[in-house]
């Protein structure tokens, strides 16, 4: 979940920059409930475990419990 794939996609570390997950809890997935232009999920209704609680991105707190705190045009691409 962070080694390999920073391998396989040749990603810089990203220092002060992580995700917080709770693998114990355990909800319903809701298109209405998702941050996506998309509208809809094949998941609709399907009960699953393991939320993330929050996301810290470059020091900054980009995600806190289901709400965004990013600005739009927060993201960096971290490839260059």
């Amino acid at each position: 979940m962070h080694t390999n794939p920073r391998k396989i996609f040749h990603l810089p570390e990203q220092p002060e920059t992580w995700v917080e997950v709770d693998e114990n809890a355990e909800y319903e997935i809701h298109a209405a409930d998702l941050h996506s232009r998309c509208g809809w999920t094949p998941f609709e209704g399907w009960k699953v475990k393991g939320k993330v609680r929050k996301v810290v991105l470059r020091g900054k707190t980009a995600y806190d419990d289901g709400k965004i705190l990013a600005e739009p045009g927060y993201g960096k691409n971290v490839r260059i």
